[in-house]
């Protein structure tokens, strides 16, 4: 009976020890999902925020785009201003020398 009763005592001792195992892994599993829901999470927040700074690269691409857009016109602008100033001048000392010719041969 003692063969039996320590084996008996070696099976629950076995049982025991797989038990505790068993619990282990099962608190380790949690450990792992709940990890794993933490990285879910995060991830998803980061593509949120990828998103988000995407979608302003976006926006300032645009924004540059317009803004250069806007500068070469000015320039183009100018550009004609001087083209007309300068169609102006010439015809102002056009007008003044044929004045100055008017008011030679009227005397």
């Amino acid at each position: 009976m003692d063969d039996q009763a320590n084996e008996r005592e070696l099976e629950r001792d076995k049982y025991i020890k797989d038990i505790e195992d068993l619990k282990n892994r099962i608190s380790e599993k949690d450990k792992l999902k709940t990890s794993y829901e933490n990285v879910r999470k995060e991830n998803e927040i980061l593509e949120e925020q990828l998103k988000e700074v995407t979608q302003e690269n976006v926006d300032l691409k645009e924004r540059k785009k317009k803004l250069e857009d806007e500068f070469k016109n000015s320039i183009d602008k100018v550009f004609d201003l001087r083209r007309t100033i300068c169609s102006l001048e010439h015809k102002f000392n056009r007008k003044a020398l044929m004045k100055l010719l008017w008011r030679k041969r009227l005397r």
